[in-house]
C-alpha cells in the first residue's frame, strides 16, 4: 500500500509540475517590440564671431557715479559696455548687448585696485570681453582703456 501511494504521489507530482511548465510557457505570446527612440534634431550651430581684430576700446566720455571717491564696478562697467558694444557691432551688427559681458581691472602704477575706486583722477583700466553663444568665447589679450574722471551727473 505504501508503494502504491508513493507511486501515485510521484505521478501526481510529475503531472502537476508538467502542467505548470506548459501553462506558464510563453511560446505562443508574441514578443512586444520596443519602440525606437526618437532622434532629437541636432541644433544648427551658428559660426562664432571672431573678435580678435579688436585691439583697443575707445575711452568713455564720462563715468557717472553717486560718489566719485567710491565708484563701484557696476558704474565703471556701465560706462565701458557701450564702448565695447560699439566695437563689436563694427564686426557684426546683429550682435546685442546680451551677447557679451566684460571683466574690468582698474590699475594704478600697474597694480590692480580694489573696489570701490577713487576716480577723482584719471585712471587706467584693462578689460576682457567675455563672449556668449555668438562670440568666440574670450578675447585673449587684455585691452587698455583710459578712464575719465567720474562725475555725479
Amino acid at each position: 500500500m505504501k508503494k502504491l501511494l508513493s507511486i501515485l504521489g510521484m505521478i501526481n507530482f510529475i503531472a502537476i509540475g508538467t502542467s505548470l511548465i506548459i501553462s506558464c510557457s510563453n511560446k505562443l505570446a508574441k514578443p512586444i517590440k520596443q519602440p525606437k527612440p526618437i532622434e532629437q534634431p541636432k541644433p544648427i550651430e551658428q559660426p562664432k564671431i571672431d573678435i580678435s581684430s579688436i585691439v583697443s576700446i575707445e575711452s568713455p566720455t564720462k563715468i557717472i557715479a553717486k560718489n566719485p571717491l567710491k565708484v563701484g564696478l557696476t558704474e565703471v562697467k556701465n560706462a565701458l559696455k557701450p564702448q565695447v558694444f560699439k566695437e563689436l557691432t563694427k564686426i557684426d551688427n546683429n550682435l546685442t548687448e546680451n551677447d557679451f559681458d566684460i571683466a574690468v581691472w582698474i590699475l594704478v602704477n600697474d597694480n590692480i585696485c580694489k573696489e570701490p575706486y577713487d576716480l577723482t583722477t584719471q585712471k587706467f583700466a584693462k578689460i576682457k570681453i567675455i563672449g556668449y553663444e555668438k562670440i568666440n568665447h574670450i578675447l585673449i589679450d587684455l585691452m587698455p582703456v583710459n578712464l575719465p574722471i567720474a562725475t555725479t551727473s
